[in-house]
């Protein structure tokens, strides 16, 4: 059952990411039928742990080490909030020109500068690194509501929605559409692949917030432009 289940850092190591692995470990389907069948794994850790994303406070997180493992996640949903009310509010104009596929980090190990190439359905394909850094230390904040955390972080992600945008807005072929575009038929059609967010999981659960890196890489691979 969920209240007795062993969290550890490694749960975040597996590729499909961490509300997966503890998916592999507490399946949806043993509280069919249950209250509990409405909420995901991780939701009902946060009710083992008596965890109120309203009302509670960071400090809550870090009651024991299984309860501390949660933490990186709920910092990686709300900046993933962010990001998506980001593009939605932004990027209304990008949904004609970009499709969006996301692809497993894995396909990236080795990759730690701000700007690679890399082979992408035999294509080259120019990706970016983008994301921000969370700067605090855990006694100065242990007592912030989580509320109020969460609206910081979604602010986070709606940075990177932008920095993003504002990535595909400068590449070459999409200037020159939009300063000659009676020169061409066809609106330019992107391809965006992404990874997830990452956050450095193993700073959070130690307490560690001096410099963490919440992230993502992403390119755009053009596949059509006449």
């Amino acid at each position: 059952m969920y209240n007795k289940l062993r969290l550890t850092k490694e749960l975040y190591e597996n590729p499909d990411g961490f509300n997966s692995a503890l998916m592999d470990i507490d399946p949806q389907h043993e509280y069919f039928g249950t209250v509990l069948a409405e909420l995901d794994p991780y939701e009902r850790q946060l009710k083992r742990f008596h965890i109120d994303i309203q009302s509670g406070i960071i400090k809550d997180f870090f009651q024991t080490s299984d309860s501390a493992v949660l933490f990186p996640e709920f910092v990686r949903r709300a900046v993933y909030k962010g990001l998506h009310e980001g593009f939605d509010k932004q990027g209304e104009e990008l949904s004609e020109v970009i499709l969006k596929t996301q692809i497993s980090s894995l396909d990236y190990r080795g990759i730690h500068y701000e700007d690679n190439n890399i082979i992408l359905n035999e294509e080259l394909t120019h990706i970016y690194k983008i994301g921000r850094r969370l700067v605090c230390s855990y006694e100065a904040i242990k007592f912030q509501r989580l509320d109020l955390f969460t609206l910081m972080l979604k602010q986070i992600g709606k940075a990177i929605a932008t920095s993003t945008i504002e990535k595909f807005n400068n590449l070459d072929t999409i200037k020159q559409y939009h300063e000659h575009p009676g020169c061409y038929s066809s609106t330019p059609k992107y391809q965006m692949v992404y990874t997830p967010i990452k956050v450095d999981y193993e700073k959070l659960i130690n307490r560690n917030f001096e410099d963490v890196v919440i992230s993502q890489y992403v390119g755009f691979n053009l596949l059509y432009w006449e």
